[in-house]
């Protein structure tokens, strides 16, 4: 129930029913990344310090974090529960079917911070970086083999993110541009990157 009314608060954010500079978008704003992100944060620390017995984890930037999380935790519980009270009573959703999902809900916006799925999930706009960890996590919760790559060019000024997803028609590589994606070689002639790697 609280998740479905923070979904819509989202979603009226994004298609400015309220706008963001409305006192009910900032308080929205102001709870998702002032409140929610860091408690998370705080949360997944914590659970990977136990796991650890170290204090390490409450040290890591934000982009460590996620890589954590996302070698420890792949199927989030909040990404599980939206998923499945979505579930098509016909079978799970295809690729296809999550890429249109998270490009209806979300609207882009650049430059945003490394965001774990859960606040991806939330968050009213997405950067690539944000996209590709949504994308990654849902096709997780359903079972879909993924990778999410990071990539930056020679000079290193600016990155990008995007999803390569194993399919019934091979590896294809969607980002937050693309549509239902291209096949993964030819994305990257198409991307050329002078160092890529997977987190």
């Amino acid at each position: 129930m609280i998740l479905a009314r923070l979904l819509e608060w989202g979603a009226a954010l994004r298609e400015m029913t309220f706008p963001g500079r409305s006192p009910t978008g900032k308080l929205y704003r102001l709870f998702l990344f002032r409140l929610f992100n860091p408690a998370l944060q705080l949360a997944y620390s914590l659970r990977l310090a136990l796991h650890t017995r170290s204090l390490h984890p409450f040290s890591l930037s934000d982009y460590r974090l996620l890589e954590e999380v996302r070698s420890r935790h792949r199927r989030p519980y909040l990404i599980r529960h939206w998923l499945s009270s979505r579930q098509d009573p016909l079978g799970p959703p295809s690729p296809h079917q999550l890429i249109a999902h998270v490009n209806t809900l979300k609207g882009r916006t650049t430059h945003a911070p490394w965001l774990l799925p859960e606040t991806a999930l939330l968050s009213p706009s997405l950067d690539c970086k944000g996209f590709a960890v949504l994308l990654s996590a849902l096709c997780d919760v359903s079972g879909f083999t993924n990778e999410l790559w990071v990539g930056l060019p020679a000079d290193g000024s600016s990155g990008h993110a995007w999803v390569v997803i194993e399919t019934s028609r091979g590896r294809i590589a969607v980002d937050q541009f693309n549509g239902f994606g291209t096949e993964e070689a030819l994305y990257r002639r198409r991307h050329p990157f002078a160092m890529t790697f997977s987190i």
